[in-house]
């Protein structure tokens, strides 16, 4: 398979995956709301973010399987990959026998950590664990497996179990909501899910990857060392991740109760869903850039870092203006409650600041992969204590609303104001051609949407989740008419429509680049 039918390929299934996990998440998140009631749904939420943050105990192996695996996979050099492969290995396995610590340490810290009702501690203890197998203890040395074929391009193979795995976690939380079981439950059936995922990881890894074998006897320090540098650049790069979409819930969960974390937790989960289909087009990006490094390919680097940019960010965009006009109406249509309607507000800040995210997210990937990530790793550095110290400075005058500012702000300020423009630097492009070639494109036709989509509202306003979505789509339509004919450039059209010659031939900058 040619690289262009295969990324093609790669991209198809990514959008198709997240296109189940989006119509999953939109019937399955009221249906579980009403079956738990909104308080277990806020323990539930702030039980998977302190979770979540346990996932740094990664130290950014993950991403670096990935990068060595695809520059090996570049080179042909199968010997290396297993060695590599077999030395991450031996460290997730030490990794994870000492996050059961870490578990330990939070399941007697949580209810210091929040305020419980007597009612909720047994079942915060019992999500903890069940949770923590799930998240933790077999998430982290079976991902070994999902980086492995992610770094050889096999990403489509990774997205088909993820839809067999959020199909069957659909499926078994339905069933075991209707049956009258609560939020424990639930936290089984993801974890029967998991296994599902993981396992299969594990099997493709062994039928697909030629040569494939883990062995002690291949660990090798000397590779650790190797790897280890760019982990350790890119732990701090995931440090700033988990801030991005964890560190909100538990910073409500410090300020408000679970009930009005609910409420932030729905805004917050809505908005990942969006980071996450956008974020789609990056993660093919990222292995992609490692390999044009291998072959020294600077030009298609360029292309990625400055033209691909505002195709990630078009999806966002178009999702962010729709919310700007009809989001809080939605909320309230889509769950029946108007106190939901209050979360609308706050998904708009965390919109924004997900669609300014994708150009730093972009720049980031090919600033990794192409033997930058120092860059990156202080510009997250940055972004945990401007991030975290803003929300938290934040949410006693401004509420709810003020921690999602204080995550706007610093994808404004350190990704478009260090990390993009760094980039920029590294890879010879000025700052107003990358304003003018990446984030103009993607932002320009939002405004001709939110200017149509204000005036069907103001004319005929919704009364229900169906009608909102109606008032929403000519808007849509126009966005991606405006971003085709005039946001896309006549050699990228030619490449889009030509996929099927199995060539990538990238446009090339203009003098001023």
């Amino acid at each position: 398979m040619s690289r262009t039918r295969q990324f093609a390929v790669n991209a198809a299934t990514n959008y198709g995956r997240m296109l189940v996990q989006i119509a999953v998440f939109a019937v399955l998140t009221p249906y579980i709301i009403g079956k738990i009631g909104k308080p277990d749904f806020g323990l539930w939420s702030t039980v998977i973010s302190w979770l979540g943050l346990l996932a740094l105990l990664d130290l950014g192996l993950g991403t670096g399987a990935m990068k060595y695996v695809a520059e090996c996979h570049g080179a042909g050099d199968i010997e290396k990959r297993n060695r590599i492969l077999s030395t991450l290995a031996a460290v997730y396995l030490a990794i994870t026998a000492a996050s059961v610590l870490g578990v330990t340490a939070l399941a007697v810290c949580f209810d210091h950590l929040n305020e419980l009702t007597p009612g909720e501690h047994g079942k915060a203890s019992a999500l903890l664990w069940i949770l923590a197998i799930r998240f933790v203890f077999l998430a982290l040395p079976l991902s070994l497996f999902r980086n492995a074929l992610f770094g050889e391009q096999r990403i489509y193979l990774i997205n088909v179990l993820q839809i067999i795995s959020t199909v069957v976690y659909a499926g078994g939380s339905w069933l075991v909501l209707f049956l009258g079981y609560g939020v424990v439950a639930l936290a089984w059936v993801n974890l029967a899910a998991m296994l599902l995922e993981y396992f299969g990881y594990m099997w493709f890894a062994y039928r697909k990857m030629a040569g494939l074998r883990l062995a002690y006897e291949l660990v090798d320090k000397r590779l650790l060392k190797q790897t280890a540098s760019f982990s350790s650049a890119q732990f701090l790069i995931n440090v700033a991740s988990l801030v991005l979409l964890k560190t909100d819930t538990i910073i409500a969960s410090a300020f408000f109760p679970f009930k009005v974390v609910a409420i932030y937790a729905l805004a917050l989960k809505v908005a990942e869903q969006s980071y996450l289909l956008a974020k789609q087009f990056t993660n093919l990006l990222a292995p992609l850039a490692a390999q044009l490094k291998g072959k020294a390919e600077e030009i298609k680097v360029r292309f990625i870092f400055v033209n691909c940019t505002k195709f990630a960010m078009a999806p966002c965009m178009l999702l962010t203006v729709a919310t700007y006009v009809a989001g809080s109406e939605a909320l309230a249509f889509w769950f029946h409650d108007p106190e939901f309607k209050a979360a609308g507000t706050i998904l708009m800040v965390l919109l924004t600041a997900m669609t300014v995210g994708m150009a730093e997210l972009t720049s980031s990937a090919v600033l990794s992969m192409t033997g930058h990530h120092r860059v990156t790793a202080w510009a997250a550095v940055a972004e945990v204590f401007v991030n975290v110290g803003l929300s938290v400075a934040l949410v006693r005058p401004l509420g709810l609303v003020g921690i999602a500012v204080g995550t706007l702000a610093t994808s404004v300020f350190i990704g478009l104001g260090v990390t993009v423009r760094r980039a920029c630097e590294l890879h010879g492009v000025t700052y107003w051609s990358y304003v003018v070639r990446a984030l103009a494109p993607a932002i320009l036709p939002g405004a001709v949407q939110f200017a149509l989509t204000l005036a069907l509202k103001n004319w005929a306003p919704p009364n229900s989740l169906l009608s909102t979505v109606i008032l929403c789509i000519p808007g849509a339509l126009l966005y991606v008419l405006l971003f085709w004919s005039f946001s896309i450039e006549r050699g990228e059209k030619d490449l889009l429509l030509s996929k099927l010659l199995g060539r990538f031939r990238p446009v090339r900058m203009a003098a001023e680049t």
